[in-house]
């Protein structure tokens, strides 16, 4: 990293990843485990930003598994200016089996604005068009069990190190799908 001028920080070139595990566990009445793991890589450059994502959540109740759902993110930012960028491609993998979602995909492309940027937090906030392919795990006898449709997602996501040694990240997601048969979603992750 560099400084410019006015004490504000300039991101020449910066690769960075988190990990973070936790697990639960519960025994009395009923026995509990859950378990979820979350990791992120990001690479920066003076007018490119690539991050990578990945969720997963685990869990079970009396040796039954009642919790299995997984997410991988992808999204390339290409700033055309100080804090506008493009969006030139974006794709996210998902599953959940006890959504009765076997598969879920989304690749698109769209716009962002970086509302804050450098110091202690970092905000953006997002628009994408996105063609979204949901393959259901289980539909009724005569059913399609693919939908298919054009979805628009906004999201905002924030970063803010309050001290060298905590920080704080949330994100949200709505997607608002154009087919009626498909459900909107909205997704909040706090770290």
């Amino acid at each position: 990293r560099s400084r410019g001028l006015g004490g504000s920080e300039m991101c020449i070139r910066d690769r960075s990843g988190k990990v973070s595990a936790g697990v639960s566990s519960t025994s009395g009445n009923t026995s509990q485990m859950t378990a979820n793991l979350q990791a992120s890589v990001e690479r920066r450059g003076p007018f490119l930003r690539l991050l990578s994502t990945y969720y997963g959540n685990f869990g079970e109740s009396g040796g039954a598994t009642n919790v299995r759902n997984q997410q991988l993110n992808f999204q390339a930012d290409l700033f055309i200016r100080d804090r506008l960028f493009l969006i030139p491609a974006t794709f996210e993998y998902y599953t959940d089996d006890f959504a009765n979602i076997g598969l879920r995909i989304r690749p698109g492309a769209g716009l962002g604005y970086q509302v804050a940027r450098g110091g202690d937090l970092e905000w953006k906030v997002t628009a994408v068009g996105q063609y979204q392919r949901v393959d259901l795990a289980s539909v009724q006898p005569g059913e399609d069990p693919t939908i298919e449709t054009i979805a628009i997602t906004v999201a905002t996501g924030a970063a803010w190190d309050i001290t060298s040694d905590i920080s704080f990240d949330v994100n949200y997601s709505v997607t608002v799908p154009t087919d009626r048969n498909a459900a909107p979603a909205q997704q909040a992750i706090l770290t």
